[in-house]
C-alpha cells in the first residue's frame, strides 16, 4: 500500500487498522464502521484481485455423488424460506437478482409467479440460468444492462455484496432501478459472526473474491447512505447438506480444518450425508425499503 492515507470505502473514515502481514488476501479494517476491505481496494495504484468465475469456480456445487441436483435442492430450500420472509414486506411483480449464478433463486421466484430477471458475470453459470429464463438473464455486469429507472419492485443480492469492488456505487445504481417503496434483500458474510471471531484470519470467508466483508453496522450504514431504510437484519440461516459442506471445506478451508473435516465426514453414514440441515453459516440477511 502506498504512503497516502487510507480511507474506508464505506464510511470514508481514516481510522484504519492495517491487516496482519501474514494474511492472504490482506484486509484493512475500519474501526469506525467495522468493515474489512482488501488492500487492493484501498490502494488505487493496484487493481482488484482477478477471479475467474468459470466452471472451476463452481466445482464445489457439482461435487459429490449427487452433484448439482443436491446443491439445487439445498439452495432452493434456503431461497424459499427467504422469499417467504421477503413477501411479508412486499410481494414483488418484477424482480432483479444480481449475481444470479445458475438461476436457482429465479427458479423459485418463477414458481411463485414472479417476473424474474437476472444479471450474472459468469458465462458458465449464466448459460445454465438461461435454459429456464432465456434473455431475461444477462451475461455481463450491471453496468452493461439497460434496465429503465424504477422498473423493479424488488432486487436481491444473495452472496454477492462481498464480491463487489464498489458496493456504494452498485447499491446506488440498484436503488435507482427500484420503484418508490420497492425492497432490496441482501445476504452477505457477517464479519462479527461467531465463526469469524472463532477462526480469525483463518475464517473461510476471507478469500480473494471477497473484496469487502461487512458488519451489521457497516451494512446498515451502506443502505442508509444509498437511500434505503433497513427493515430487517438477522442471521441468514441456510439449508445445507453434509455432502455439500464437505466439498466446500475441501475447497476453501485452511489445511488443519480441511484435515479434520475429512475425518469427520468419513464417519457420517451415507443416508445422513444428503439430509438437509438448517444452519447458521456466519452470514446475515437484510431487507430494506427505498424511501
Amino acid at each position: 500500500m502506498n504512503d497516502e492515507k487510507t480511507y474506508c470505502p464505506i464510511c470514508h473514515s481514516s481510522d484504519i487498522q492495517p491487516s496482519h502481514p501474514e494474511t492472504n488476501p490482506a484486509y484493512c479494517y475500519c474501526r469506525a464502521c467495522k468493515t474489512a476491505f482488501q488492500l487492493s481496494i484501498a490502494d488505487t495504484s493496484e487493481s482488484p484481485p482477478a477471479v475467474s468465475y468459470n466452471e472451476e469456480y463452481f466445482r464445489p456445487w457439482e461435487a459429490g455423488p449427487h452433484g448439482l441436483e443436491l446443491t439445487r435442492t439445498s439452495k432452493s430450500l434456503s431461497f424459499d424460506s427467504w422469499l417467504n420472509e421477503f413477501e411479508q414486506f412486499q410481494r414483488p411483480g418484477k424482480l432483479l437478482d444480481i449475481g444470479c449464478a445458475m438461476g436457482f433463486f429465479l427458479d423459485r421466484a418463477k414458481i411463485r409467479g414472479l417476473n424474474g430477471f437476472g444479471v450474472e458475470i459468469s458465462s458458465y453459470a449464466s448459460q445454465i440460468a438461461q435454459r429456464n429464463h432465456g434473455t431475461q438473464v444477462l451475461c455481463g455486469t450491471l453496468a452493461q444492462s439497460s434496465f429503465p429507472k424504477e422498473f423493479f419492485q424488488a432486487i436481491t443480492l444473495l452472496d454477492v455484496l462481498e464480491h463487489l469492488p464498489d458496493p456504494v456505487q452498485t447499491i446506488k445504481t440498484l436503488s435507482a432501478l427500484l420503484c418508490n417503496g420497492g425492497h432490496i434483500m441482501i445476504s452477505t458474510p457477517n464479519l462479527l459472526s461467531l465463526s469469524s471471531n472463532l477462526l480469525g484470519t483463518r475464517w473461510f470467508q476471507r478469500k480473494p473474491e471477497h473484496t469487502m466483508l461487512f458488519s451489521p453496522r457497516s451494512l446498515q450504514y451502506l443502505l442508509k447512505k444509498c437511500g434505503l431504510k433497513l427493515l430487517l437484519l438477522r442471521p441468514a440461516l441456510k439449508w445445507v447438506t453434509l455432502e455439500f459442506l464437505e466439498s466446500y471445506f475441501q475447497e476453501y478451508a485452511p489445511a488443519p480444518v480441511k484435515d479434520l473435516s475429512t475425518t469427520f465426514f468419513r464417519m457420517i453414514p451415507s443416508r445422513l450425508r444428503t439430509a438437509p440441515l438448517r444452519l447458521g453459516t456466519g452470514e446475515m440477511l437484510a431487507i430494506a425499503r427505498k424511501q
